[in-house]
Parts: C-alpha cells; structure tokens; sequence
C-alpha cells in the first residue's frame, strides 16, 4: 500500500507536498538542473545589464544551488533509500526547478531587458535563496536519520580497529593566533604612520594599546577558535596575553589522556575546565583584578554596550542539523529588517559561566564529553560547534545581514582559518574528528559513509569559503580569509609532541607540545613571509599584501568612528566610550590615560 500525501512547512518558505516517492538518482539530476538554470539566470542577466544588487543576489543563488549539489553528491544511495523525507525533497527540488525555469522564461521575454526589474523579481530570487538553505538542511535531516540509525552497527565495527589520528582543527588553531599576531603588528604600524601624516601632536601606539576588541564589532569562533574568540573579544586580552592562555590551555587539553580505546572519550574534562576557569577569572575586566569568580557569566551585564559581542557555534544535543549560538547580547530577529535567506539561529541564549562557554564548544565528539548545562526547555547538550560550522564566516555574514538588512554589507568580514587540509589526504572527510584512518577501513567503508555524512560539517570550510569569496563578488571587497596553505597537512587535531622549544628567556628547553608548536610556528612563518600570491587557492594577492590592506582598513574605520564621537559627541560618543571599555572596571587604567590622549589629539589634529 503507497504511503499516503503529506504535507509539511519546512520552515523556510518551503512546503513539501506528494506521495513518498523519488530515486537518489532522479533528484540528484533536479538538484544538477538547478544549479545549471541558476547560472544560466545570472549570466542573462548580466548580458541585460540590470542591477549591481540583482547580480550579486543571482549570483548568490548560483552558489548556493552549487553548494547543494555537492552536498547532495556525498550522499550514499543507501542513506535516501525508502525516507519519508527524501520523498519532500525530491517535491521541493522539483518545485524549485519550476520557478527558477519561469524565471528564465520572464527575462527571456524581454520584460525586464534595459529596465530595473521590479521588486517581485528580486523577491522572488531572494526566496529561492531561502528555500536552497531549506532544501540542505533536509538533505541532512536525510543523512542523520540513517546515521542515528546505523551508530550501533558503526560503534561495533570500529572498536575492533587500531587507534590513530586524523587531521583537524584542535592545535591548529595556534596557527590563526599567530596570523592574528601579525595583523595586528601590521595595525599598530599604521596607527603610528597615520598619526604622524594626520595630527600635529601624534600619540605613539604600542601592541598594548589597542587590541582586537576595539576594531572588530563582534568576533565568532568554533572549536579551540571559540577560545580565541572568548579570550579577544569577552574577555579583551591582547594578543600577546592570549598567547601565553592559549598555550596553556592546549596543554591542559591534550597531555590528561584518559583512554585510547577507540570511540571512548579520549581525554579528562576536568584540566582543560580548570585552565578556562583561571584565564576567565584572571582577565576578567568587570572586576577588580583578583575580585572575579570562577562562576562569572559569559552575558555582559548592564550597562555593557551590547555591540561588542561575540558568537559561538555548538550543537543542540538531538538536533544535529542545528548550530548553536552562545551570545554575550540578546539577539532577536526581526522579520521587517532580516532578508528572507538568513540563516534563524536560537534567539534565546543560555546563561553561562565563561568557562562553561569554552567547554561546550571544544566538545569534540571522541575526545571530550559533551557539556550539559539548563537550557530554556530542560537540559541541554553542547558539543563542538565545528559539527555544524567548521568555518562560521557564513554565520557572521548572516547574523549581520539579520541585524542590519539585505542592503548593507559589513564593512569588513575577516575569516582566518586554521590550516588546510590536502584534498587529496584519504583523512579528508572525518577531518580530525573520527580518531581512525580510513586507508585502514577500505573494508568498511559502506559501513563508514553514513557516519562520514553525519560529520560533513567538519570538511566544509573551504566550501563555506568559496561561497562568501563568491557572494563578496572576490576576496579583495570586504571578505577576506587568512589560511596557512601548507606544512600543516599533517598535523591532527590533538597532536601536542613534546620537544626542544626557545623560552621567554631566549633558552631551549624540553616542553610538552614543543615539536608540534616548532613546526606550526614554522609552516604559518613561511605562508606570512611569501611574497606571491598563491593562485591555486584563488589568493588575489600575497599574504603579506593583503595583512597591510587588511590593518589599513581597520585602522581607517577605527579612526572614522573615533573621529565621528569626537566631533558629533552625544550618543555617538557614549557608544564609542562603551566600545573603547569605559564601563568596564577592569579596563578604567587603559581608558583614562586613552581619555587624556584623545581629546589632546583632536586639538592637533591636521585639515
């Protein structure tokens, strides 16, 4: 007996109508179709000229079906046998297919040729924008009903194999801190040369004047890159001091082992808890230094200016198709300035310690248990956010377009990355999370692609890159991302060699970790000091050049801001001073002697 018509609101603009009946096969060629008439679309509309925003929404929709449709090409064929939802993506592929074609047959028709087209028109692709990220989240409904459903026969088969490990983010992550190091190196020399080209009395900058916190509005992380987050934007360290917490903490993470055997919890929560709780407590800037507890709330707390904030992506436990985001603000989208494609995170957010923060979202499924806190239904479960966003540029991108419209791109969106991965490794598609091999599990591997589906999430970097290059219409607007692209191959995602390393004292001496820092600090000293770019992965321009245009830009914006809240004062010199910490007890030393320093330079300021 044929199962009968359902019809379900995916959520998205979407409803998925019909008999539950469809072939992997048949809807991999809509999903093809799709991407084919999309870029058919946007190339015709280029040829007819029309509008600079319509191009770039078209060309936004030809990314995201490409993106679909290598999502879609993963799949294993015994994933989407007999699935009720597959049945409502094949519907809505279809459905999609339709209105793109009429699309097509609009503009062919000479409607909109040499004319604006009309706002339907636009609507109209901004929504089949929506319905795209729709129709990926139930291809991963698909693949995680299976997977939940295949772990046990998966758990037993991989226990019997030999423990080793795969590539990763986990340590890597110290190669993003040292690209932040040199950005802002870059930073502070243009602060000084432009102070000296504008302003009759110029201040001199040094690397602890300024930090991170007071050019980026909000800065996101996953992973050991959610550490850095908290650490440069929570908790306003500077580079420097995150140098020697990050260093710590990655050794109170990955020198407790706590098993080998395979599928078990490799390492000890407790150190790493212990390593947060103290760089929490120690950089804390809303109390007297020595004054904070190791319960402090990760939320700022009035009257803190909420703009500085910062967003970490873990996972729902039960819901695996579904970020979440730890906020230091309440977020809230309001459908009359969110476009139709932007991604709905959770609204509500959690209250939690600092170092709860951290924990949740350096849960890596194998190595850590996951953290189990009170959410507003009940306990809830945080894994590492890297399940579901590996690279959350997408996340910021869409965060901002829910809080500032469809019509204003962020005037900078910097993606700094942790290492590639060589797409030719057979570790590629676990990426650091499964601790086996998978050149020893030739024999396994149908087994293996249904879990490998599960954690797609971990290889997408890359893919999330291309797509905001594409969207940014190239990386040298206002997207850009920073990535080691070779020496770091190799390295896994917990891999903390001990060996010789130089101390603050000039001395080499024996340390956990030694060998792998020595080889990431190498391998990221080569990528910053290449004088080419590296067309392979699409660089416009080398390393070293786009640091310099990088930190000019922010130092121009900080500069506009600071120059606005002097000279307008009111409420746009009450948010700057906000910004700039003038609220914070713990940053009342730095503000004061900033104070006297900014009213000073106004007065010398240079026509």
């Amino acid at each position: 007996m044929d199962p009968p018509d359902r019809t379900v609101d995916s959520g998205g603009g979407a409803v998925f109508q019909g008999d539950i009946t469809a072939g992997r096969d048949i809807t991999i060629n809509q999903i093809t179709e799709i991407r084919q008439v999309a870029e058919h679309l946007s190339s015709r509309c280029n040829e007819t000229n029309n509008s600079h925003k319509l191009l770039g929404s078209l060309e936004a929709l030809s990314v995201f079906a490409k993106y679909t449709e290598d999502y879609a090409n993963t799949l294993d064929t015994s994933v989407l046998s007999s699935d009720l939802h597959f049945g409502r993506v094949s519907e809505e592929c279809a459905s999609i297919l339709r209105e793109l074609k009429l699309l097509v047959e609009t503009l062919e028709q000479g409607e909109l040729g040499g004319y604006e087209p009309s706002p339907s028109f636009g609507e109209n692709v901004l929504d089949l924008r929506s319905r795209l990220t729709s129709l990926q989240s139930h291809l991963n409904i698909v693949s995680n009903r299976k997977a939940q459903k295949d772990y046990s026969t998966i758990k037993e088969t991989l226990t019997q194999l030999v423990n080793s490990l795969t590539n990763g983010g986990g340590v890597k992550s110290w190669s993003s801190l040292l690209i932040i190091k040199a950005l802002m190196e870059e930073v502070i020399a243009c602060e000084n040369r432009f102070e000296r080209q504008f302003t009759h009395y110029p201040r001199s900058f040094e690397a602890a004047d300024f930090r991170p916190c007071h050019y980026f509005h909000k800065m996101y992380g996953t992973s050991t890159g959610g550490i850095l987050a908290i650490a440069l934007s929570r908790l306003r360290m500077t580079v420097s001091e995150t140098i020697t917490a990050f260093d710590k903490i990655l050794s109170e993470m990955y020198t407790h082992v706590r098993t080998r055997v395979t599928l078990v919890k490799k390492y000890h929560n407790i150190p790493m808890r212990k390593g947060l709780e103290a760089v929490a407590q120690q950089y804390c800037k809303q109390h007297e230094l020595g004054q904070c507890s190791q319960e402090d709330k990760f939320r700022w707390r009035a009257p803190i200016n909420d703009d500085q904030g910062i967003c970490l992506a873990a996972v729902r436990s039960g819901q695996l198709d579904e970020a979440y985001l730890l906020r230091t603000y309440s977020h809230h989208y309001d459908p009359d300035i969110a476009p139709p494609w932007v991604t709905p995170y959770n609204q509500d957010t959690l209250d939690l310690n600092t170092w709860e923060v951290g924990r949740g979202t350096t849960a890596t499924p194998f190595r850590f248990d996951m953290l189990v806190v009170n959410g507003p239904d009940g306990r809830l479960g945080l894994k590492d956010g890297g399940i579901r966003e590996n690279n959350p540029s997408y996340c910021a991108y869409s965060e901002a377009a829910s809080l500032w419209g469809d019509d204003n791109e962020p005037s900078l969106l910097l993606s700094i990355g942790a290492g590639q991965t060589s797409s030719k490794s057979d570790d590629l598609s676990l990426s650091g999370i499964l601790p086996i091999r998978l050149s020893a599990l030739n024999k396994y591997a149908g087994k293996l692609a249904v879990f490998k589906n599960t954690l797609i999430k971990y290889t997408e970097g890359q893919d999330r890159h291309k797509m905001m290059r594409t969207i940014a219409r190239g990386g040298h607007t206002w997207y850009k991302r920073f990535e080691v692209t070779g020496g770091l191959e190799k390295i896994g995602a917990d891999q903390w060699e001990p060996g010789m390393m130089l101390s603050t004292g000039g001395h080499e001496t024996m340390r956990p970790g030694g060998k792998t820092l020595n080889t990431i600090n190498t391998a990221t000293e080569v990528y910053l000091s290449r004088q080419e770019p590296d067309r392979s992965v699409n660089e416009y321009a080398a390393p070293q050049q786009m640091l310099r245009q990088t930190a000019e830009k922010l130092v121009r914006m900080r500069r506009a801001r600071e120059l606005e809240a002097m000279t307008q004062g009111g409420e746009k010199r009450e948010h700057w001073e906000a910004f700039m910490g003038k609220h914070l007890i713990g940053e009342r030393d730095f503000f004061r002697k900033y104070q006297e320093e900014w009213d000073y330079a106004l007065l010398g300021r240079k026509n």
